[in-house]
Protein backbone atom coordinates (compact mmCIF):
# COMPACT_ATOMS: atom_id res chain seq x y z
CA UNK A 1 0.00 0.00 0.00
CA UNK A 2 2.87 1.86 0.57
CA UNK A 3 4.34 2.73 -2.75
CA UNK A 4 0.69 3.01 -4.17
CA UNK A 5 0.19 6.10 -1.35
CA UNK A 6 3.25 7.61 -2.76
CA UNK A 7 2.23 7.22 -6.38
CA UNK A 8 -1.23 9.23 -5.09
CA UNK A 9 1.38 11.83 -3.43
CA UNK A 10 2.99 12.59 -6.68
CA UNK A 11 0.14 12.78 -8.82
CA UNK A 12 -1.48 15.01 -7.07
CA UNK A 13 1.93 16.95 -6.32
CA UNK A 14 2.34 17.16 -10.34
CA UNK A 15 -1.32 18.04 -10.76
CA UNK A 16 -1.00 20.96 -8.75
CA UNK A 17 2.19 22.17 -9.52
CA UNK A 18 0.98 22.37 -13.48
CA UNK A 19 -2.50 23.76 -12.41
CA UNK A 20 -0.32 26.64 -10.47
CA UNK A 21 1.92 27.28 -13.11
CA UNK A 22 5.27 27.66 -11.14
CA UNK A 23 7.51 25.29 -9.65
CA UNK A 24 6.79 23.70 -6.38
CA UNK A 25 10.46 22.90 -5.27
CA UNK A 26 9.79 22.86 -1.33
CA UNK A 27 6.96 19.88 -2.10
CA UNK A 28 9.69 18.20 -4.73
CA UNK A 29 12.54 18.39 -2.17
CA UNK A 30 9.90 17.02 0.37
CA UNK A 31 8.94 14.15 -1.61
CA UNK A 32 12.22 13.46 -3.00
CA UNK A 33 13.72 12.97 0.60
CA UNK A 34 10.97 11.05 1.44
CA UNK A 35 12.11 8.96 -2.06
CA UNK A 36 15.47 8.77 -1.30
CA UNK A 37 14.97 7.63 2.56
CA UNK A 38 12.40 4.77 1.34
CA UNK A 39 15.22 3.69 -1.21
CA UNK A 40 18.33 3.76 1.02
CA UNK A 41 16.57 2.17 3.97
CA UNK A 42 14.70 -0.86 1.83
CA UNK A 43 15.19 -4.28 2.65
CA UNK A 44 14.65 -7.41 0.49
CA UNK A 45 12.65 -6.08 -2.40
CA UNK A 46 13.94 -5.45 -5.83
CA UNK A 47 13.64 -8.70 -7.82
CA UNK A 48 17.64 -8.63 -7.57
CA UNK A 49 17.72 -7.21 -3.75
CA UNK A 50 19.01 -11.11 -2.71
CA UNK A 51 21.00 -11.93 -6.04
CA UNK A 52 23.50 -8.40 -5.06
CA UNK A 53 23.40 -9.33 -1.71
CA UNK A 54 24.66 -12.41 -2.54
CA UNK A 55 27.53 -10.87 -5.23
CA UNK A 56 28.41 -8.85 -2.00
CA UNK A 57 29.39 -11.77 0.04
CA UNK A 58 31.07 -14.29 -2.67
CA UNK A 59 33.96 -11.21 -3.01
CA UNK A 60 36.68 -10.25 -0.74
CA UNK A 61 38.68 -7.45 0.69
CA UNK A 62 41.45 -9.01 -0.57
CA UNK A 63 40.59 -9.64 -4.44
CA UNK A 64 42.42 -8.09 -7.10
CA UNK A 65 40.89 -4.63 -8.70
CA UNK A 66 41.57 -5.94 -12.40
CA UNK A 67 40.04 -9.71 -12.25
CA UNK A 68 36.20 -9.71 -12.01
CA UNK A 69 35.31 -12.74 -10.20
CA UNK A 70 31.50 -12.92 -10.42
CA UNK A 71 29.53 -14.75 -12.70
CA UNK A 72 27.36 -12.38 -13.71
CA UNK A 73 28.20 -8.67 -13.40
CA UNK A 74 30.53 -5.90 -15.22
CA UNK A 75 34.29 -5.31 -13.75
CA UNK A 76 32.54 -1.32 -12.13
CA UNK A 77 30.09 -3.44 -10.02
CA UNK A 78 33.32 -5.78 -9.11
CA UNK A 79 35.22 -3.09 -8.38
CA UNK A 80 32.30 -1.21 -5.97
CA UNK A 81 31.90 -4.33 -4.51
CA UNK A 82 35.34 -4.89 -3.41
CA UNK A 83 36.07 -1.38 -2.07
CA UNK A 84 32.69 -1.50 0.03
CA UNK A 85 34.46 -5.12 1.26
CA UNK A 86 37.94 -3.20 1.76
CA UNK A 87 35.86 -0.36 3.83
CA UNK A 88 34.55 -2.85 6.33
CA UNK A 89 30.87 -1.30 4.69
CA UNK A 90 27.70 -3.90 5.68
CA UNK A 91 25.74 -5.12 2.80
CA UNK A 92 22.35 -2.44 4.12
CA UNK A 93 25.29 0.62 4.50
CA UNK A 94 26.77 -0.52 0.85
CA UNK A 95 23.29 -0.48 -0.54
CA UNK A 96 22.28 2.87 0.97
CA UNK A 97 25.20 4.44 -0.06
CA UNK A 98 24.49 3.61 -4.03
CA UNK A 99 21.23 4.22 -3.72
CA UNK A 100 22.04 8.09 -2.07
CA UNK A 101 24.50 8.63 -4.95
CA UNK A 102 21.74 7.46 -7.85
CA UNK A 103 19.45 9.60 -5.80
CA UNK A 104 21.33 12.55 -5.77
CA UNK A 105 22.79 12.42 -9.51
CA UNK A 106 18.84 12.37 -10.44
CA UNK A 107 17.98 14.97 -8.53
CA UNK A 108 21.03 17.18 -9.45
CA UNK A 109 19.60 17.12 -13.15
CA UNK A 110 15.94 17.32 -12.80
CA UNK A 111 16.71 20.46 -10.19
CA UNK A 112 18.72 21.84 -13.15
CA UNK A 113 16.90 21.15 -16.52
CA UNK A 114 13.19 19.75 -15.36
CA UNK A 115 11.60 23.45 -14.23
CA UNK A 116 8.78 21.05 -12.73
CA UNK A 117 10.58 19.17 -10.72
CA UNK A 118 6.95 17.43 -8.99
CA UNK A 119 5.79 16.71 -12.54
CA UNK A 120 9.61 14.92 -13.58
CA UNK A 121 8.96 12.77 -10.14
CA UNK A 122 5.70 11.40 -11.50
CA UNK A 123 7.65 10.28 -14.71
CA UNK A 124 10.60 8.96 -12.31
CA UNK A 125 8.41 6.91 -9.72
CA UNK A 126 6.94 4.00 -11.03
CA UNK A 127 9.43 2.55 -13.66
CA UNK A 128 13.22 4.07 -13.44
CA UNK A 129 12.69 4.44 -9.47
CA UNK A 130 11.28 1.09 -8.94
CA UNK A 131 12.35 -0.85 -11.67
CA UNK A 132 15.93 0.36 -11.89
CA UNK A 133 17.09 2.03 -8.88
CA UNK A 134 15.50 0.08 -6.69
CA UNK A 135 16.09 -3.31 -8.40
CA UNK A 136 17.76 -2.93 -11.38
CA UNK A 137 20.94 -1.63 -9.69
CA UNK A 138 24.28 -1.82 -11.97
CA UNK A 139 21.67 -0.40 -14.24
CA UNK A 140 20.61 2.09 -12.29
CA UNK A 141 24.20 3.37 -11.52
CA UNK A 142 24.79 3.33 -15.61
CA UNK A 143 21.22 5.32 -15.59
CA UNK A 144 22.35 7.44 -13.47
CA UNK A 145 25.26 8.55 -14.67
CA UNK A 146 23.49 9.32 -18.19
CA UNK A 147 21.10 11.63 -16.66
CA UNK A 148 22.49 12.80 -13.84
CA UNK A 149 26.46 14.14 -15.80
CA UNK A 150 26.88 12.57 -19.28
CA UNK A 151 23.51 13.96 -21.01
CA UNK A 152 24.84 17.53 -19.39
CA UNK A 153 28.16 17.70 -20.97
CA UNK A 154 25.93 16.28 -24.68
CA UNK A 155 23.98 19.58 -23.81
CA UNK A 156 26.64 21.48 -23.60
CA UNK A 157 29.00 19.55 -26.79
CA UNK A 158 31.71 18.85 -23.99
CA UNK A 159 32.72 15.53 -25.90
CA UNK A 160 35.45 14.51 -24.44
CA UNK A 161 33.82 14.70 -20.71
CA UNK A 162 30.68 12.67 -22.12
CA UNK A 163 32.58 9.57 -23.69
CA UNK A 164 34.39 9.26 -20.67
CA UNK A 165 31.18 9.32 -18.43
CA UNK A 166 29.50 6.83 -20.56
CA UNK A 167 32.86 4.58 -20.62
CA UNK A 168 32.35 4.71 -16.60
CA UNK A 169 28.78 3.43 -17.47
CA UNK A 170 29.70 0.59 -19.53
CA UNK A 171 31.48 -0.70 -16.69
CA UNK A 172 28.58 -0.72 -14.89
CA UNK A 173 26.04 -2.05 -17.62
CA UNK A 174 27.24 -3.03 -21.08
CA UNK A 175 23.97 -2.09 -22.73
CA UNK A 176 24.89 1.50 -22.07
CA UNK A 177 27.47 1.11 -25.00
CA UNK A 178 24.30 2.45 -27.12
CA UNK A 179 25.02 5.58 -25.71
CA UNK A 180 28.64 6.08 -27.51
CA UNK A 181 26.28 6.81 -30.61
CA UNK A 182 24.45 9.72 -29.62
CA UNK A 183 27.07 12.52 -30.49
CA UNK A 184 27.35 11.36 -33.91
CA UNK A 185 23.45 11.11 -34.13
CA UNK A 186 23.65 14.77 -33.18
CA UNK A 187 25.90 15.38 -35.84
CA UNK A 188 24.04 14.34 -38.46
CA UNK A 189 20.80 16.88 -37.64
CA UNK A 190 21.16 18.58 -40.92
CA UNK A 191 21.77 15.59 -42.99
CA UNK A 192 18.30 14.66 -44.78
CA UNK A 193 19.14 11.18 -44.91
CA UNK A 194 18.60 10.61 -41.53
CA UNK A 195 14.74 10.23 -42.07
CA UNK A 196 16.06 7.00 -43.67
CA UNK A 197 16.71 5.08 -40.60
CA UNK A 198 13.14 4.39 -40.23
CA UNK A 199 13.10 2.00 -43.01
CA UNK A 200 15.23 -0.51 -40.89
CA UNK A 201 12.55 -0.22 -38.00
CA UNK A 202 10.31 -2.95 -39.43
CA UNK A 203 13.15 -4.74 -41.13
CA UNK A 204 14.69 -4.93 -37.63
CA UNK A 205 11.85 -5.99 -36.45
CA UNK A 206 10.83 -8.64 -38.75
CA UNK A 207 13.99 -10.08 -39.18
CA UNK A 208 14.06 -10.29 -35.05
CA UNK A 209 10.67 -11.80 -34.54
CA UNK A 210 11.62 -14.68 -37.29
CA UNK A 211 14.52 -15.69 -35.06
CA UNK A 212 17.08 -14.67 -37.61
CA UNK A 213 18.86 -12.56 -35.35
CA UNK A 214 19.11 -15.10 -32.68
CA UNK A 215 22.61 -16.76 -33.23
CA UNK A 216 24.22 -12.97 -33.94
CA UNK A 217 22.23 -11.51 -30.79
CA UNK A 218 23.88 -15.01 -28.91
CA UNK A 219 27.60 -14.16 -30.02
CA UNK A 220 26.94 -10.91 -27.95
CA UNK A 221 26.64 -12.52 -24.65
CA UNK A 222 23.27 -11.60 -24.92
CA UNK A 223 20.79 -15.01 -25.51
CA UNK A 224 19.27 -14.92 -21.63
CA UNK A 225 17.07 -11.66 -23.31
CA UNK A 226 15.86 -13.98 -26.05
CA UNK A 227 13.84 -15.49 -23.52
CA UNK A 228 11.52 -12.20 -23.55
CA UNK A 229 8.93 -11.96 -26.53
CA UNK A 230 6.77 -8.86 -27.59
CA UNK A 231 5.16 -7.06 -25.20
CA UNK A 232 1.74 -6.15 -26.16
CA UNK A 233 1.03 -3.73 -23.08
CA UNK A 234 5.20 -2.31 -23.03
CA UNK A 235 4.76 -1.86 -26.60
CA UNK A 236 1.28 0.17 -26.57
CA UNK A 237 2.30 2.46 -23.75
CA UNK A 238 5.77 3.36 -25.77
CA UNK A 239 3.84 4.44 -28.57
CA UNK A 240 1.08 6.25 -26.64
CA UNK A 241 3.43 8.13 -24.31
CA UNK A 242 5.43 9.41 -27.52
CA UNK A 243 2.16 9.86 -29.18
CA UNK A 244 1.51 12.13 -26.62
CA UNK A 245 5.30 13.86 -26.03
CA UNK A 246 5.10 14.39 -30.37
CA UNK A 247 1.90 15.79 -30.18
CA UNK A 248 3.28 18.25 -27.68
CA UNK A 249 6.79 18.97 -29.69
CA UNK A 250 4.77 19.57 -33.11
CA UNK A 251 1.70 21.83 -31.78
CA UNK A 252 3.14 23.90 -29.24
CA UNK A 253 7.47 24.05 -28.93
CA UNK A 254 8.87 22.97 -32.68
CA UNK A 255 10.61 26.02 -33.58
CA UNK A 256 13.59 26.67 -36.09
CA UNK A 257 16.19 27.36 -33.29
CA UNK A 258 18.27 24.41 -31.57
CA UNK A 259 17.05 24.37 -28.05
CA UNK A 260 17.57 22.31 -25.33
CA UNK A 261 13.62 21.34 -25.88
CA UNK A 262 14.37 20.03 -29.72
CA UNK A 263 17.75 18.06 -28.55
CA UNK A 264 16.09 16.36 -26.16
CA UNK A 265 13.51 15.17 -28.06
CA UNK A 266 14.94 14.10 -30.98
CA UNK A 267 16.87 11.75 -29.06
CA UNK A 268 13.95 10.83 -27.38
CA UNK A 269 12.33 9.66 -30.76
CA UNK A 270 15.61 8.35 -31.36
CA UNK A 271 14.78 5.98 -28.69
CA UNK A 272 11.70 5.55 -29.25
CA UNK A 273 12.82 4.10 -32.99
CA UNK A 274 15.21 1.67 -31.47
CA UNK A 275 12.74 0.45 -29.43
CA UNK A 276 10.23 -0.60 -31.91
CA UNK A 277 12.78 -1.79 -33.55
CA UNK A 278 13.65 -4.33 -30.98
CA UNK A 279 10.58 -4.78 -29.68
CA UNK A 280 10.71 -8.49 -31.01
CA UNK A 281 12.07 -9.19 -27.55
CA UNK A 282 11.01 -7.04 -24.80
CA UNK A 283 13.94 -7.20 -22.41
CA UNK A 284 16.70 -5.91 -25.32
CA UNK A 285 14.20 -3.30 -26.51
CA UNK A 286 13.88 -2.15 -22.76
CA UNK A 287 17.33 -2.74 -21.70
CA UNK A 288 19.23 -0.82 -24.44
CA UNK A 289 16.67 2.19 -24.94
CA UNK A 290 15.78 2.70 -21.39
CA UNK A 291 18.29 5.23 -21.32
CA UNK A 292 17.08 7.53 -23.98
CA UNK A 293 13.44 6.83 -22.95
CA UNK A 294 14.14 8.30 -19.39
CA UNK A 295 14.89 11.55 -21.26
CA UNK A 296 11.43 12.12 -20.67
CA UNK A 297 11.50 12.65 -17.08
CA UNK A 298 13.35 15.90 -18.22
CA UNK A 299 12.06 16.61 -21.52
CA UNK A 300 8.06 16.55 -20.92
CA UNK A 301 8.13 19.15 -17.55
CA UNK A 302 10.16 21.33 -19.61
CA UNK A 303 7.66 21.20 -22.89
CA UNK A 304 5.12 22.48 -20.54
CA UNK A 305 7.32 25.26 -18.60
CA UNK A 306 8.07 26.34 -22.60
CA UNK A 307 4.40 26.10 -23.44
CA UNK A 308 3.12 28.16 -20.07
CA UNK A 309 5.83 30.39 -20.23
CA UNK A 310 5.00 31.40 -23.62
CA UNK A 311 1.16 32.09 -23.22
CA UNK A 312 2.11 34.09 -20.64
CA UNK A 313 4.66 36.02 -22.33
CA UNK A 314 2.00 36.51 -25.79
CA UNK A 315 -0.56 39.09 -26.16
CA UNK A 316 -3.18 36.17 -27.22
CA UNK A 317 -6.62 36.91 -26.21
CA UNK A 318 -7.80 34.83 -22.52
CA UNK A 319 -9.60 32.55 -24.27
CA UNK A 320 -6.87 30.69 -26.24
CA UNK A 321 -5.01 31.20 -23.47
CA UNK A 322 -7.21 29.01 -21.21
CA UNK A 323 -7.52 26.55 -23.81
CA UNK A 324 -4.21 26.39 -23.91
CA UNK A 325 -4.06 25.75 -20.63
CA UNK A 326 -6.83 23.43 -20.41
CA UNK A 327 -4.80 20.97 -22.63
CA UNK A 328 -2.05 21.31 -21.06
CA UNK A 329 -3.88 19.87 -17.32
CA UNK A 330 -5.76 17.42 -19.90
CA UNK A 331 -1.98 16.15 -20.68
CA UNK A 332 -1.54 16.08 -17.24
CA UNK A 333 -4.18 13.71 -16.16
CA UNK A 334 -3.36 11.19 -19.23
CA UNK A 335 0.35 10.91 -17.90
CA UNK A 336 -1.07 10.92 -14.55
CA UNK A 337 -2.97 7.63 -16.16
CA UNK A 338 -0.55 5.88 -17.69
CA UNK A 339 2.00 6.18 -14.52
CA UNK A 340 -0.62 4.52 -12.47
CA UNK A 341 -1.09 1.69 -15.11
CA UNK A 342 2.39 1.45 -14.90
CA UNK A 343 2.70 1.81 -11.51
CA UNK A 344 0.19 -1.59 -11.36
CA UNK A 345 2.15 -3.57 -14.05
CA UNK A 346 5.30 -3.27 -12.58
CA UNK A 347 4.31 -3.97 -8.53
CA UNK A 348 2.25 -7.50 -10.19
CA UNK A 349 5.62 -8.15 -11.96
CA UNK A 350 7.47 -7.90 -8.48
CA UNK A 351 5.34 -10.39 -6.96
CA UNK A 352 5.91 -12.61 -9.64
CA UNK A 353 9.67 -12.77 -9.64
CA UNK A 354 9.74 -12.09 -5.86
CA UNK A 355 8.26 -15.51 -5.01
CA UNK A 356 5.98 -13.40 -2.69
CA UNK A 357 2.70 -15.80 -1.00
CA UNK A 358 -0.02 -16.20 -3.06
CA UNK A 359 -2.52 -13.86 -1.40
CA UNK A 360 0.42 -10.73 -1.69
CA UNK A 361 -0.89 -8.35 -4.37
CA UNK A 362 -0.92 -4.88 -5.63
CA UNK A 363 -2.79 -3.09 -2.77
CA UNK A 364 -0.93 -5.07 0.35
CA UNK A 365 2.18 -4.79 -1.44
CA UNK A 366 4.61 -3.73 1.63
CA UNK A 367 7.28 -1.62 1.59
CA UNK A 368 10.00 -3.24 4.38
CA UNK A 369 13.00 -1.34 5.66
CA UNK A 370 16.07 -2.29 7.25
CA UNK A 371 14.49 -1.67 10.70
CA UNK A 372 12.10 -4.37 10.62
CA UNK A 373 13.81 -7.26 8.26
CA UNK A 374 11.76 -9.87 9.65
CA UNK A 375 8.64 -8.70 8.33
CA UNK A 376 9.68 -9.36 5.24
CA UNK A 377 9.33 -13.26 5.93
CA UNK A 378 5.11 -12.13 6.54
CA UNK A 379 5.25 -11.63 2.62
CA UNK A 380 8.02 -13.97 0.76
CA UNK A 381 10.15 -16.67 1.92
CA UNK A 382 13.95 -15.72 1.98
CA UNK A 383 15.76 -15.61 -1.08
Amino acid sequence: MAFILVEILISIAALYEIKSERPQRKVFFAIFILLSFMICFRYGQGSDYYAYEQNYKDVTATGSLLVNTLRHGEIGWYVLLVIGKRLGLSWTLFVAIVSAFMMFSIGRIIFREAKYGCFSLLLFFPVYYLVYLYSAVRQGIALTIFLGYALSALLKKRYLKYYLLIVAAVLFHSSAIILFLLPVFLWTEKLKERKYFLIFVPIVFALGASGYLNSAIAFFGAAYYLKTEFSVLGTLIRIITFSIIYFIHRTYCKTKDRTVESVLFDLYTLGFCIAMMLSFSDLISQRLTVYLKAIEILLVPLQFYSIQSKIKESQTSLAKRQGVTNNIILLTLLFVAIMNVQLIHNIRSFIIQGNYYSWVDVVNYPYISIFDKDAILNYRPYN
